[in-house]
C-alpha cells in the first residue's frame, strides 16, 4: 500500500480498463432478490432505523470477549483453521502496534468496539481488528502508532481536515451518528492528496467508534456525488481504500449508505458497475440513492430521518463550515482528556 502514502498530487483521470471487474445492475437485483424476507427486513429496518437492537447482557459480552481473545491469538500464532473473513487480515501491523503502543491498542482499539461493529461474531471481530490495523498501518505509515487526535496522528493533516469536505453530522432522528463524505469537493481540489484523504476519512470514523453509544447504535455514511464528474477528478484506488475502510476497518457498523446525485443521467452511471464491484456486499445492500435537485434530494432523505437543519450545504442543507469549525472546536476539547477519554473498554 505504498502508493497510498506516495501519493502527493491531483491524480489522474478516472482510468478504467474494459476488462476491469464490474456488478451490473441485474447482478445487484439477483444479490437483493437471494435475501430471506427475514434478511430483508432487517435490512429495511436498519435502513429506516426501526431495528430491534441486539439484548446482549455484561456477563455475554465478558464471555464474547474471552472467546475474541482466544481467536486473536490464534490469529496471530497461526493456529487457527478457518480462513479469515477479510482478505486485509493481516497480523504484522497489529502484533507491531502491540509492542510499539500497546497503552493506544487498548484505548482505541479495544475488543467490544469490534464485537458489537460484527453483531457478536468473534471470528468476524478478529478478522476486523487485523485489518484495521493493517490499513491503519498503510495509511498513516509510523503514525498509526500515535493517538488518532488532532495533535496526534493527524497533526500534519489539518487543512484537510479544516476544508469540512468531510465531517461528522448531527445525528438523525434514531440517535445514530452521520459521518459525511463530499467527494466533489473533496477529490475535485487541485490540492487533492489521496493520503490525507485517507486519513482524514479514517479521523471521522474513529471520532464515532469510540463512543460506546455509536458502537451499539451504528452509523449512517452520506455521500455526496452531486455534479461530480468521474472522468475528471476522480482516484480510483482512494475511492477502493474508501470502500476498504467502511467494509472491513471501522469498528462500527454500517446501518445506511446514502449517495445523493443531481439527475439519474448523471457521468457516474459510466464506472458505477466498477463502482459496485468495489464496494462488496454488505456496502450495495445498504446502499440508497437519491436523485434530483437539492429540494428532491432532501425529501428523499427525510424519509430515513435525515432532515434539513442537520445536512450539508452541499446537499442544500443546513450544515457548513462553520457548523464543522464548531465541532472541530468540541473535538478538540474531548481530545485534552486522552488517553481516558473513551469509558466502555471492557
Amino acid at each position: 500500500m505504498s502508493e497510498i502514502r506516495r501519493s502527493k498530487t491531483k491524480p489522474t483521470h478516472w482510468s478504467i480498463p474494459l476488462t476491469a471487474p464490474a456488478f451490473t445492475p441485474l447482478q445487484e437485483q439477483q444479490e437483493r432478490n437471494e435475501l430471506s424476507h427475514e434478511d430483508r427486513e432487517y435490512l429495511r429496518n436498519e435502513l429506516y432505523g426501526t431495528e430491534v437492537p441486539l439484548n446482549v447482557s455484561e456477563d455475554e459480552e465478558e464471555e464474547l470477549i474471552r472467546q475474541f481473545d482466544e481467536c486473536v491469538k490464534k490469529l496471530c500464532n497461526g493456529s487457527i483453521e478457518q480462513t479469515p473473513r477479510s482478505e486485509y487480515c493481516d497480523t504484522r501491523a497489529y502484533l507491531e502496534a502491540l509492542e510499539v503502543c500497546p497503552d493506544i491498542v487498548n484505548q482505541e482499539t479495544y475488543p467490544i468496539m469490534f464485537l458489537r461493529a460484527t453483531n457478536y461474531d468473534v471470528e468476524a471481530a478478529a478478522s476486523r481488528l487485523m485489518a484495521h490495523w493493517k490499513v491503519r498501518k498503510d495509511i498513516f505509515g509510523e503514525r498509526a502508532f500515535l493517538p488518532i487526535t488532532l495533535n496526534g496522528a493527524m497533526k500534519e493533516d489539518l487543512d484537510e481536515v479544516k476544508r469540512g469536505f468531510m465531517t461528522v453530522l448531527p445525528e438523525d432522528e434514531h440517535g445514530r451518528p452521520v459521518v459525511l463524505l463530499d467527494r466533489v469537493g473533496s477529490t475535485c481540489s487541485s490540492t487533492y492528496q489521496r493520503a490525507s484523504y485517507l486519513r482524514t476519512l479514517w479521523y471521522m470514523f474513529h471520532c464515532v467508534a469510540v463512543q460506546p453509544k455509536y458502537q451499539k447504535t451504528g452509523y449512517v455514511f452520506l455521500l455526496n456525488l452531486i455534479d461530480w464528474e468521474p472522468h475528471k477528478c476522480n482516484d480510483r484506488i482512494g475511492a477502493k481504500m474508501c470502500f476498504v475502510i467502511i467494509r472491513e476497518c471501522v469498528p462500527m457498523k454500517l446501518k445506511a449508505y446514502h449517495a445523493t446525485y443531481g439527475s439519474k443521467q448523471t457521468p457516474v452511471k459510466i464506472v458505477e458497475p466498477h463502482i459496485r464491484q468495489m464496494q462488496g456486499r454488505d456496502i450495495r445492500l445498504h446502499l440508497v440513492h437519491h436523485y434530483g435537485t437539492h429540494e428532491d434530494n432532501l425529501k428523499s432523505l427525510e424519509k430515513f430521518g435525515l432532515h434539513k437543519k442537520d445536512l450539508p450545504e452541499c446537499v442544500g442543507g443546513d450544515f457548513g463550515l462553520e457548523e464543522h469549525m464548531r465541532w472541530l472546536e468540541e473535538q478538540h476539547e474531548v481530545e485534552k482528556l486522552w488517553p481516558g477519554r473513551h469509558s466502555d473498554t471492557r
